[in-house]
């Protein structure tokens, strides 16, 4: 049968499938369990309000009938509760479906859109089945930088995307700031301001209250809502937007004709009305989300304060591994690797008992990690014995710059295992050796004398090949293409390992590389996993590239990146496996003399990273 891939246009082939969070019923037919916590989707662990219920019970009667198609009663409701006007407002299945109609009617090919790094997937979903550029801020403090968002909108730009508080990192904007914002947009850029989570951040003295005040003095300005959250209603997907009345009036002709049920606008109307409920709600997620973060950092997470009902933590498992054991245990998590977090995840709010059974479950999943790590960081060296440091991580996360400053500080050599695959294919080039001849490229790696003499730094070994130093030759364009090549043939791989552990069985190294802690060298005094996101790796490397005076493409340069961790997580030894006695560093928010501050307070036993 013919494959109708060439149907498709151009810009919707670079579309990633979005995966939400893993539903209870797929959980309990792969596993068979009986008790399931989900933590995963940020719902309202409360359920919905009973007058809610009560309306949908009520609806059902009609769902013969086709909706009301503009959900009259239901935006009359929302502009009453809000001191609106109901042209403002617009109701949806969902907040998505809103932003997809925003995109529909504004967005094309010759169009900008503007976001925050670790932002809602969806925007970048949306824009890009539009055909639309997007422009990629980096965050401040896992908060979006608006000022560097309002410095990157041009006179293409249409959108700009904020959310507040955002999604994943539970981090929100102040009133100030937003008001920055709107004040440096052209009229022709409009902001969206995603309140997702509002009614959990309301209680900050300096979160914006954006209905009806700022709407109304900013006729760019457009609020999003939902009825998924603190409201209770995500099954029935319900979500209003609010702007410009000119702005909802468009965005109407473009709507589904009956885009929401008549279950769903009784409910969403009806719960509008029970202030009590919400109240309950949110208090509870409040007491919860206190005492929850309180409880993971005393289990070495790294918890970032948060306005919203989750918490959004770097974790001391990599998250996709913390996803599937708590998977294990009947807990449902979020692990965040599709943002380029390997290293965090977001937690849900629950009740009371499902956060307790939550806790239980981590305790059982992390306690053989907190023995192993606390059993090698505390075991004595043999006496006359130097230290032997494993460092590991993907490709771009500063390994060499860390490892380097961290031998230094404790008088050890540097290695980077990388540069012998490097000296191999330059040594394979030389000789013209087939890099497709597996055999005669570990042949050759046999036949060489190896060698490592200190360079002029004092700490850095660098590699000798049959008596020559080959540093000068490591960082060729062709070097560097042929050394991926060289490095996935399994008997060099052995070969060279073997070199690396007679290293390290002397001691008084840093090894880096990116399978020491699990392979070279497992049983290292201290293991670090150096991590960051692929969009930090991408960003470094072009202002690395640009120092150098080479031509740099940022977007090439994270596709590349993140093609290159794809290949590597299908490896049967997979090179970016954190040790599971590893101490986990994500770099991504940290400067280089942060990143060796916690490493040396780790190896002297005065912190974790």
């Amino acid at each position: 049968m013919k494959d109708l891939s060439s149907l498709i246009r151009p810009c919707i082939r670079a579309v990633a499938p979005y995966f939400p969070g893993k539903p209870i019923a797929e959980v309990r037919r792969e596993l068979g369990l009986k008790r399931i916590v989900k933590l995963a989707s940020n719902e309202n662990p409360l359920g919905a309000s009973p007058k809610a219920l009560r309306a949908l019970k009520d609806s059902l009667g009609e769902v013969h009938l086709y909706p009301e198609g503009g959900s009259p009663l239901l935006r009359k409701a929302f502009a009453r509760a809000h001191g609106l006007d109901c042209a403002q407002v617009i109701a949806g299945s969902g907040s998505d479906d809103i932003l997809h109609i925003l995109c529909e009617a504004l967005l094309g090919p010759e169009d900008e859109v503007v976001l925050s790094q670790y932002s809602f997937l969806r925007y970048k979903h949306h824009a890009a089945v539009m055909g639309a550029k997007i422009i990629e801020v980096p965050m401040e403090d896992w908060t979006h930088d608006l000022k560097t968002m309002a410095r990157a909108v041009s006179a293409r730009t249409k959108l700009v995307f904020v959310t507040n508080p955002n999604n994943p990192t539970g981090t929100y904007n102040t009133l100030e700031e937003v008001r920055g914002l709107l004040k440096a947009l052209p009229p022709s850029a409009i902001l969206v301001l995603d309140e997702a989570y509002y009614d959990y951040a309301v209680e900050k003295g300096d979160y914006p209250r954006s209905l009806p005040d700022l709407v109304r003095r900013h006729q760019n300005l457009f609020v999003l809502r939902t009825f998924s959250k603190s409201y209770g209603l995500a099954g029935l997907r319900v979500g209003v937007g609010v702007g410009d009345p000119s702005l909802v009036a468009w965005l109407d002709r473009v709507r589904l004709p009956f885009n929401l049920t008549i279950p769903s606008q009784r409910a969403a109307e009806a719960a509008l009305a029970d202030s009590a409920f919400l109240r309950r709600s949110v208090r509870s997620c409040l007491s919860g989300r206190e005492s929850l973060a309180k409880a993971l950092r005393s289990m070495d997470f790294q918890v970032v304060d948060s306005a919203a009902n989750f918490l959004f933590a770097q974790s001391p498992l990599p998250g996709r591994e913390l996803f599937k054991a708590l998977l294990r245990q009947g807990v449902i998590i979020r692990p965040l690797d599709e943002y380029g977090l390997a290293s965090h995840v977001r937690v849900s709010v629950g009740t009371p008992e499902e956060n307790r059974f939550f806790l239980a479950a981590l305790k059982k999943v992390l306690s053989p990690v907190s023995a192993a790590a606390g059993a090698r960081r505390g075991a004595p060296r043999k006496a006359g014995r130097k230290l032997v440091i494993a460092l590991d991580g993907p490709a771009g996360v500063g390994k060499s710059s860390a490892g380097r400053r961290v031998a230094q500080a404790l008088g050890c050599r540097y290695l980077s295992t990388g540069e012998m695959y490097r000296a191999l294919a330059w040594r394979a080039l030389e000789q013209d050796v087939d890099l497709e001849d597996e055999r005669a490229i570990a042949r050759l790696a046999r036949r060489i004398r190896w060698d490592f003499r200190p360079s002029s730094d004092g700490v850095t070994l660098s590699v000798f090949v049959d008596g020559k130093d080959v540093s000068v030759h490591l960082h060729e364009e062709r070097v560097s293409r042929s050394s991926s090549k060289v490095s996935a043939v399994p008997a060099v791989r052995r070969h060279l390992c073997a070199i690396q552990r007679r290293l390290g069985r002397a001691g008084g190294v840093v090894m880096e590389g990116r399978d020491i802690g699990t392979n070279v060298l497992p049983r290292a005094d201290v293991k670090f996993f150096l991590d960051a996101s692929v969009e930090e790796r991408a960003r470094r490397r072009t202002l690395q590239l640009k120092e150098q005076g080479q031509p740099a493409d940022l977007g090439a340069i994270r596709e590349a990146i993140a093609a290159r961790d794809l290949r590597d997580r299908g490896r049967k030894v997979n090179p970016l496996r954190k040790a599971h006695d590893a101490v986990l560093i994500d770099s991504t928010s940290l400067s280089l003399d942060e990143v060796v501050e916690r490493m040396l307070a780790v190896v002297r036993g005065g912190g974790d990273a």
